[in-house]
């Protein structure tokens, strides 16, 4: 699978902002999305990422910021790449990410319902050899 577009969004609601992480699972179809505690460039250092799921998102959102219909609120793009998928299930997602202040793995599972955790660490050597292999 090739790399894939992913985007983080600061979702600006009335007392209660919060960040929105949307990947593509495939070229063409709806954004799986999250709901993060932090900004990218604070994951490495935190390690562990406590995730909400919601609901799918339009590919139109990878380069949208403004206004969200229906009173809720705005978005604004704080950091942008592409993933490399290397497990992708219903209950657990492997991704190699690399947006331009966060470049990890990142190993998403379910934990129940829509609450997943994620470990995020450094790409090691396999992952490096792995890039050069893409001739990105």
């Amino acid at each position: 699978m090739a790399h894939l577009p992913t985007t983080l969004l600061e979702h600006r609601l009335p007392g209660q902002p919060h960040f929105d992480w949307l990947l593509a699972s495939n070229p063409t179809g709806p954004l799986w999305t999250v709901r993060v505690p932090w900004p990218s460039q604070r994951w490495l250092a935190r390690g562990r990422l406590d995730l909400t799921v919601l609901p799918l998102h339009r590919r139109h959102y990878l380069d949208y910021e403004g206004p969200v219909g229906g009173n809720r609120g705005d978005v604004r793009r704080i950091d942008s790449g592409w993933h490399h998928p290397r497990l992708w299930t219903h209950e657990r997602i492997v991704t190699l990410v690399k947006m331009n202040h966060c470049f990890a793995v990142v190993d998403m599972h379910e934990l129940h319902h829509e609450k997943w955790i994620a470990q995020v660490t450094p790409p090691d050597e396999s992952c490096c050899s792995f890039l050069n292999s893409l001739q990105l």
